[in-house]
């Protein structure tokens, strides 16, 4: 992803200081000059007001190159994806995004490719409609018409330049190089002097990938401290539920010692009613939790899935929280004296 950077001043472009800006040309430069690049993109894009069969809906208007198609795997469920000509000659066709066919055209299922809409003050010819994405964070990928990126610039935008060029690289080359010789290129073509590569603002998705790493870590970091947290509290709840009912049964217990029960005995007898009532805050736990997730799932669309093994690890740690906290109360039941047991008022 390269973006304009803050160069410092000291520039020999025509203003001292000036902010690079990306031209269609710098697209077709990088991808013949520097070795490495297998496809690259322009990218502008923002919001645009739509009319269509006596309706107007406001979407995301987005402005890519061709190889938009390959380096984003889009297959159109219905017509086809822009060609190199159609964006050097700006042609007016656009493809629509799911959410867009069923605002406008009233059904996701509805096939718009031929229809015409109007983009803005432009009329625009459908030619397709891109697959689903879902949703990315608080954003609907759905929700979007996307044109040829000269197009967007000469009708919609009205200016040459665009802020952001998206490139892949190939299998074999190296992000690290490829990143190197594109900052070299751009500062060549656009007169910046070659010690001011903070002109130009490379990021690749491995960096992006590796942040979004650390915050994982991060927010599982702090998930499990609050979870261990609600454990523990939770534990220890249950471990004074069991002292309150050695307290209170302090007859039955010394009773069955008078009849014949022994320590292993109360101890078990103990351990399990605690056990017990953990597996059974476990198991409601699990139906609130599944319950929370198809209330989600339908009032939100979020795409949710249950794993199987969340729900056994879940029920797994109910068990081992009764076990570990009942057997101090247990302990205690089963060291009772049953003459001082029966004694006890």
């Amino acid at each position: 992803m390269i973006s304009p950077g803050q160069p410092q001043r000291g520039g020999i472009s025509s203003e001292t200081g000036a902010r690079l800006r990306f031209s269609p040309e710098d697209i077709e430069d990088l991808k013949e000059n520097v070795a490495g690049i297998e496809y690259a993109s322009g990218n502008i894009s923002g919001r645009v007001q739509i009319v269509a069969h006596g309706k107007n809906y406001n979407t995301r208007l987005e402005g890519v190159s061709p190889d938009y198609e390959k380096m984003r795997n889009i297959v159109p469920i219905f017509g086809r994806f822009f060609t190199k000509e159609e964006d050097s000659e700006r042609k007016r066709v656009a493809l629509l995004g799911l959410t867009v066919v069923e605002k406008i055209f009233g059904s996701k299922d509805y096939n718009p490719v031929g229809e015409f809409i109007r983009v803005g003050w432009v009329d625009f010819q459908v030619i397709g409609v891109l697959p689903q994405k879902g949703y990315s964070g608080w954003r609907d990928e759905d929700d979007k018409v996307t044109t040829p990126l000269q197009t967007t610039l000469g009708r919609l935008v009205g200016e040459p330049y665009f802020n952001t060029i998206e490139a892949q690289v190939r299998a074999d080359a190296s992000m690290e190089r490829v990143s190197e010789l594109i900052v070299r290129r751009l500062l060549f073509t656009h007169r910046f002097l070659p010690t001011q590569t903070d002109a130009v603002s490379v990021r690749n998705m491995a960096e992006i990938q590796e942040t979004m790493q650390e915050m994982s870590k991060a927010f599982s970091m702090l998930l499990g401290s609050i979870a261990f947290i609600s454990l523990l509290v939770g534990g220890i709840g249950i471990m004074n539920i069991m002292f309150v009912s050695v307290s209170e049964r302090t007859k039955e217990i010394g009773l069955r010692k008078a009849i014949g029960a022994n320590n292993s005995d109360i101890l078990f007898q103990f351990v399990i009613e605690s056990v017990f009532i953990c597996c059974a805050g476990g198991i409601i736990g699990i139906l609130f939790g599944l319950l929370a997730c198809v209330v989600v799932a339908k009032f939100t669309g979020w795409a949710t899935s249950i794993s199987y093994f969340s729900i056994a690890l879940a029920f797994c740690f109910s068990v081992l929280i009764g076990l570990i906290f009942g057997v101090w109360p247990a302990r205690k039941a089963s060291l009772l004296n049953p003459i001082e047991a029966l004694r006890r008022d």
